[in-house]
């Protein structure tokens, strides 16, 4: 929890005195419903939660933009220019469309479907890590537990 979603939430205390229900409330409200992972829950659990991961420490939108760009690559799984649902423009911000992708994909690819959108998922959280670490060289001593703690391939 940082100190200033605390505050932006109307929070004036002391830090060390946030209440533990309150921060789940606002995690909850803020990285879960907000960015339309409640909806994406209705669809997989195991999706929900790894955007929900990735919307708690990555920018606001990027889990959902990388979930629209995994959509978008594994929409003409023929390569002969037949889409399976209308291409997304990666905003980062879900909403019909995104879940009319999402739906037709897992319709056609079921629990497959689920682990690919996973893996390409994680593959572009690992490439924004390595981005962050290009950027700035003092992030080389995180780079390692942020691949190892939020990175699932498997």
């Amino acid at each position: 929890m940082t100190e200033a979603a605390a505050r932006a939430d109307g929070y004036t205390g002391a830090m060390k005195d946030y209440p533990r229900d309150s921060a789940e409330l606002l995690y909850l409200r803020n990285y879960f419903v907000k960015p339309h992972f409640d909806q994406v829950l209705l669809r997989s659990h195991r999706l929900a939660a790894e955007l929900f991961e990735i919307e708690v420490n990555l920018p606001p939108g990027q889990a959902a933009t990388f979930l629209q760009r995994a959509l978008n690559a594994l929409n003409d799984p023929d390569g002969d220019g037949k889409v399976n649902y209308p291409q997304l423009e990666p905003d980062g911000n879900l909403g019909p469309q995104s879940f009319i992708a999402l739906d037709a994909f897992l319709a056609l690819r079921k629990a497959q479907g689920e682990h690919c959108l996973l893996a390409l998922i994680n593959s572009q959280q690992a490439v924004y890590y390595l981005g962050r670490t290009e950027a700035r060289p003092k992030n080389k001593k995180y780079v390692f537990g942020w691949t190892m703690n939020r990175i699932q391939l498997a």
